[in-house]
This record gives C-alpha cells, sequence and structure tokens, in this order.
C-alpha cells in the first residue's frame, strides 16, 4: 500500500510549501493535507493553484485532505448563518481535494454540535461531493467515539460518505466505555480513510506507531480484511518526538509505515 505523511508534521497554520519539500525529500510522493484543519480560513483559487503546481512540480498528490469543522463558523452548528459558511467551508476543502489530486475529505462531526443540523447539512454537502468525485470520510474523536459517525452513515447510503479510523483517538476511547476498533471492524465496509498514529492511552499525542500502546497487529488485520485500498496515513507529529531535526523524523515516519504496510500484506488477505 503506498504511504502518506501529514504535511503539518511541525505546524497547522504556517505556509505548508516548505514541509511538502522536505516530505518529498524524505521519500515519499504522498501527502495528507492537513494545514488549516481546524480553522475558518477559506483558500482562495490562487492559492489552491500555488500549492497544486508545487506538488505536481515535486511529483506528489494527496491522498486525503483534512477538512475543517470550522472555529465561529461550522457545519453543524444551529444559527443558520454560521451554518452556511460553514458548508462552504467544507466545499472548499473538496474543491482543495479535487486540485491536490485527493479522493477524500475527513471531517470531523462534533457531539456538541446538533444531529438534526448535521444532517441537514450533509444533504447539501453530499451531492457536491459526489459530484466531485470525493468521499467524506467521518472520524471517530476522543471521548466520543463512532457513535455519531455511525448515525449518519446509516442516515446516508451514499458511496460519498464514509469514515476515517484514527487510531489514536481509538486508543483513548478505550477509557471511556468505547471499542472503536471492533466498530471499525464491524463497518470496514464503508472504511475510507486512516488516521495512523500512536499514544500513551491518556493524551492525543500523534506519536509514530509502534511507539505506545496501539495494537497495530490488529490494525493490519482490520486494514488486511476490509475492502480499503487507500494509502496508509501517518498522522504524526514532531512535537511528541525526539529526533534531532525534521529528516530524521520523517525518515523515522517512513520507516514505521514501512513496517506497517508489510505487516498489512503479511495479514489474512493482505495486499
Amino acid at each position: 500500500m503506498h504511504l502518506s505523511v501529514t504535511s503539518d508534521f511541525v505546524d497547522s497554520h504556517d505556509d505548508p510549501v516548505p514541509y511538502l519539500h522536505e516530505i518529498r525529500q524524505a521519500g515519499f510522493t504522498r501527502v495528507h493535507f492537513c494545514h488549516e484543519w481546524d480553522s475558518d480560513f477559506l483558500y482562495p483559487a490562487d492559492r489552491i493553484a500555488a500549492i497544486r503546481n508545487e506538488m505536481i512540480d515535486l511529483g506528489m498528490s494527496a491522498d486525503i485532505v483534512h477538512a475543517s469543522e470550522g472555529r465561529q463558523i461550522g457545519w453543524g452548528l444551529d444559527d443558520p448563518t454560521a451554518r452556511s459558511s460553514g458548508i462552504d467551508l467544507v466545499k472548499n476543502r473538496i474543491d482543495l481535494a479535487v486540485e491536490l489530486g485527493a479522493d477524500t475529505i475527513v471531517l470531523h462531526a462534533r457531539a456538541h454540535h446538533s444531529e438534526a443540523r448535521q444532517k441537514e447539512s450533509m444533504d447539501a454537502l453530499l451531492p457536491y461531493a459526489e459530484s466531485a468525485g470525493v468521499t467524506i470520510a467521518l472520524e471517530n474523536l476522543p471521548e466520543d467515539g463512532f457513535g455519531r459517525v455511525f448515525a449518519l452513515l446509516d442516515e446516508f447510503e451514499s458511496d460519498a460518505l464514509g469514515f476515517c479510523l484514527d487510531t489514536g483517538h481509538a486508543a483513548l476511547n478505550t477509557a471511556h466505555g468505547f471499542d472503536d476498533f471492533a466498530d471499525a471492524e464491524r463497518r470496514s465496509d464503508r472504511l475510507a480513510a486512516l488516521h495512523l498514529h500512536d499514544n500513551d492511552g491518556a493524551s492525543d499525542q500523534h506519536r509514530l506507531p509502534f511507539t505506545g500502546v496501539v495494537d497495530w497487529n490488529r490494525i493490519a488485520g482490520t486494514i488486511a480484511a476490509s475492502p480499503f485500498a487507500g494509502c496508509l496515513t501517518l498522522e504524526v507529529m514532531l512535537r511528541s518526538e525526539s529526533y534531532a531535526d525534521h529528516a530524521s523524523f520523517l525518515a523515522a515516519a517512513r520507516e514505521a509505515g514501512r513496517k506497517l504496510d508489510e505487516m498489512v500484506a503479511a495479514s489474512t488477505g493482505g495486499r
């Protein structure tokens, strides 16, 4: 399987281009474009074009784009103006995904947002995603699991709606009585994206795989047994690791991804 690493392995809100160069130098040709994943920032067309052209020159493409739920605006809010702007924000990330070569965006469905409003917004978003050829993957979140995610999947049977398994969040959720891994296995037919990272079971650290409590043998088996054929996406952050420089961190990330890829291939049904 292809490997991908997140563009914001250092910072989510500065210029992504220098990081794209470092990621390419580390041997990755795919990137999880995660910059501005949690802001109200709308990428203008000229900025999208500049990033797209830079990636083409580097021989890179995105595997997934992390959409923003927004801060002051949001696709699940009750206020109609804020929600309308939040829908436009998600559409902006769909446009970004298309230009960067990605076929999937990851989106948060927050528990404190209105479930009814989320359904109304999804009615508006899914036709847009379908026409763009992009899948919206809803992510399991800390202290929430897949409950809200699967409720929306049950509501909408569109091929343009699936889920993202975040392994670090799943590890944290065991303390809250959720078994995200079992839930992901049960609904693996709609697995659309992966956020692969590790932690100590107490906080969301986005560490490299094999450095914390996540059961990677189980993850490899889940991926291998599913119809998922996308990238092994490493959503890892340098902040939680001790490396001499960015290049050392990215080299270690690539090695961790290679090891997991071998485990998936060795599992029953592995590719």
